[in-house]
This record gives C-alpha cells, sequence and structure tokens, in this order.
C-alpha cells in the first residue's frame, strides 16, 4: 500500500449497529465525529511536517 502524502490521513471505519439511526442509517453525529478525528489526524501529521 502506498503512503500518505503529508497531511494526508486515510481512514476506514467499520460501521456497527450503535452506530446506526432508528431508520438503520449512520447517524450523521458519529460520521462528523469521524470528520473531525481524521482532521486532527491530518492537522497533527502536517505540524510534524512543517517543524522538520
Amino acid at each position: 500500500m502506498e503512503r500518505p502524502a503529508p497531511g494526508e490521513v486515510l481512514m476506514s471505519q467499520a460501521i456497527q449497529p450503535a452506530h446506526a439511526t432508528a431508520r438503520g442509517e449512520l447517524s450523521s453525529g458519529q460520521l462528523l465525529k469521524w470528520i473531525d478525528t481524521t482532521a486532527c489526524l491530518a492537522g497533527g501529521r502536517r505540524g510534524k511536517d512543517l517543524q522538520s
């Protein structure tokens, strides 16, 4: 697998029943939580690259 570029983060999540709404769809709040986590990881990685 190719290494991600600086500031790029690849993240995958298995969607569990606990992540779903009563209609069986992914909760938008859970999706936003994962997006926020990925953005924090990318920012941290980019910050390290800028310090070098």
